[in-house]
């Protein structure tokens, strides 16, 4: 499975993997396993499939007993999917949502187009970090960049630029 990708394996072979580890392993793997493989489908477009593994570490381990970084995966691949309101669950369910979190959370309403959710996402978690002396991961707002300009939103882009330089957070890919 690990060698999946995009441009060397057709639909069938990926069927074939999934099918074999839902058969042979059946959900019962550790949860390193579970993260290892839901990253996998994820980052070769099968992010319905690790997010049946994710359901699966839920029926087996409360959420807190889940690394932040198995919630991560199941975020990405909601984001994915377009489904802001899948990562929000999921983001809900964490007791101390990390930087990273936040910015899956982000891209997931930015890619769904829904920019003044993940601009106020982007607000929380630049004044929370401030207020703890830390800095808040600049992708987070270069995310919401690169949905703006290709969308022709240049005075919204203008504005973020202008909050992130006022933040101490852009950087050369921001502008």
């Amino acid at each position: 499975l690990a060698t999946l990708s995009d441009d060397d394996c057709s639909d069938d072979a990926a069927t074939a993997a999934i099918t074999h580890l839902n058969t042979y392993l059946d959900f019962d793997a550790g949860l390193t396993k579970h993260q290892h493989i839901m990253r996998t489908l994820t980052e070769t477009g099968h992010a319905k499939e690790a997010l049946e593994w994710y359901e699966n570490c839920q029926i087996y381990y409360v959420a807190d007993a889940i690394p932040i970084e198995v919630h991560h995966v199941a975020m990405r691949a909601y984001c994915q999917l377009v489904d802001p309101e899948g990562a929000q669950l999921i983001f809900d369910k964490l007791s101390e949502p990390n930087p990273s979190s936040y910015g899956h959370l982000i891209k997931a309403y930015a890619r769904a187009g829904q920019l003044p959710i993940a601009m106020n996402l982007l607000h929380r978690i630049v004044h929370q970090q401030k207020e703890k002396g830390l800095p808040f991961p600049i992708r987070s707002g270069n995310i919401i960049l690169l949905e703006l300009a290709p969308a022709g939103r240049w005075e919204e882009a203008l504005e973020l630029l202008s909050f992130l330089e006022d933040n101490a957070s852009a950087d050369l890919v921001s502008y």
